[in-house]
């Protein structure tokens, strides 16, 4: 067969009712319907002969790219085709229910897509095709992460089953080498980009687990930039990059490194940039993003940065409203609250918490949802607002009841409220120092479980009472 002779063949071999069923699809589509006339010409030819058909068709624009548009034509030919024989095999199926898959995945559609996903599951295991179900496997994965990240026990089942189907294609390749009488390659796996990926997360969660934080750094890092390597990977795939980055950041917020995460921020923010469109699993990756940026100005108390960074978040929320998660709201509307407070713009940070307050956050970030209401009465007492401040200590005595325990340092919090709510102004200074001495008596526990990563209590009541 000669190279340009390609699309004379494949017009050939159509059987009678897939020409039909080609000629329906092109009339019903404008831009297609000029193919279906170069389709009919080169049917009607028996050997192939280009010279005739530019001449036949000089006054169409796609003439002078012909060899574009022969391909163009191949490729709406084996497009329709693809749906025509749909059902041709088992196999066939599962594919099509797999690009549903991926397509109901990158809308953030997960329920719809685990349906289908088991679907082709019970295709793939009731016809024994191991290979298609290496690839649904793939995907109740990514499903599991991407709902619950943090269930190992779902997470790990599927692992194992992607092991036993391995284990059963390792065993009919060693039949097929037997029976070809291969002498077996001794060879080593060659390391894929996944692989590669997969291995500096080990790494990573070891050498973090065995608090070895520079070298969890240095392995995150060397991911990091080896992954920029993989223009063609990342545009395939463009959570790679991110998702990655994300971890080296959170790692580099909790080691105190601003100014490199801040420089990682930015390099991030031009990497969305360049994408053509944002799927919903890249906009939680943003998502992340924008959130350690703001962590990390408030740590720097960076107040014009924050500020900044407010405003281009909100933007984004309003872009992309109805495909951000409820979860992520919530942690951004403590945020700005958080910030504003610190800000002493005690109006806006009341706005963002009754945004909370407001909402339905049912089962959502219980510890973001306590913290805001202590941030709720932390505002009250700066507004004066002691009549609400009452109401509001009863509400708050209430979330943490039915919530679980009561912390001691909240035992502290409530009582110092209480008092608050019926002091007068004279008696607010001391009221203040008390419960900054009550406080740093259980600072360790403070640090420990990271309460004043969220709300600094100590340096609120240190500054309240004007200590030195």
């Amino acid at each position: 067969m000669k190279r340009k002779d390609f699309l004379l063949h494949l017009i050939k071999s159509l059987s009678r009712t897939e020409k039909r069923y080609l000629k329906i699809n092109f009339k019903h589509a404008n831009k297609e319907a000029i193919y279906l006339q170069l389709l009919t010409a080169i049917d009607k030819q028996e050997e192939y002969d280009e010279e005739v058909l530019k001449v036949k068709f000089k006054e169409y624009k796609f003439v002078k790219h012909f060899h574009l548009s022969k391909r163009y034509l191949y490729d709406l030919i084996l497009q329709a085709l693809r749906n025509y024989h749909r059902e041709i095999s088992q196999k066939a199926r599962v594919n099509d229910l797999l690009k549903n898959v991926e397509i109901l995945y990158l809308k953030g559609l997960y329920p719809l897509a685990e349906r289908d996903c088991q679907q082709a599951g019970r295709i793939a295991d009731t016809y024994e095709l191991d290979t298609a179900k290496l690839d649904v496997l793939f995907w109740q994965r990514k499903l599991i992460q991407a709902q619950t990240p943090g269930d190992r026990q779902r997470i790990g089942a599927v692992v194992q089953e992607q092991h036993q189907v391995i284990t059963d294609l390792q065993q009919l390749n060693g039949f097929w080498q037997k029976l070809l009488q291969l002498t077996p390659d001794p060879s080593n796996p060659r390391p894929s980009l996944q692989a590669r990926i997969l291995r500096a997360n080990v790494d990573y969660l070891q050498l973090l687990n065995e608090r070895r934080i520079q070298e969890a750094e240095t392995t995150l890092t060397a991911l990091v930039n080896d992954l920029e390597r993989y223009p063609k990977h990342l545009k395939n795939d463009p959570s790679i990059w991110p998702s990655n980055l994300n971890n080296l950041l959170g790692l580099l917020l909790f080691e105190k490194k601003q100014a490199p995460a801040l420089e990682l921020i930015q390099k991030a923010k031009v990497f969305y940039a360049s994408l053509p469109q944002l799927d919903t699993p890249t906009i939680r990756l943003i998502l992340r993003t924008y959130n350690i940026e703001l962590e990390l100005y408030r740590d720097r108390k960076d107040r014009l940065a924050a500020q900044g960074a407010i405003e281009d978040i909100q933007v984004f929320l309003q872009n992309q409203k109805g495909n951000v998660p409820s979860s992520y709201l919530l942690s951004f509307w403590f945020q700005f609250a958080n910030l504003h407070f610190w800000d002493e713009d005690y109006e806006q940070s009341l706005h963002w918490i009754n945004r909370v307050l407001n909402g339905k956050f049912i089962g959502e970030r219980l510890d973001l949802q306590r913290y805001i209401r202590w941030l709720n009465l932390m505002v009250h007492t700066e507004l004066e607002n002691y009549f609400v401040l009452r109401y509001y200590v009863g509400s708050m005595r209430r979330f943490l009841k039915k919530h679980g325990t009561i912390a001691t340092y909240e035992q502290v919090l409530l009582r110092f409220f209480v008092q608050i709510s019926t002091i007068g102004e004279s008696d607010m200074k001391s009221a203040f120092a008390k419960l900054h001495s009550q406080l740093s008596e259980v600072s360790e526990t403070l640090q420990a479980e990271r309460v004043l990563d969220y709300i600094n209590f100590l340096d609120w009541s240190k500054e309240r009472s004007h200590l030195s």
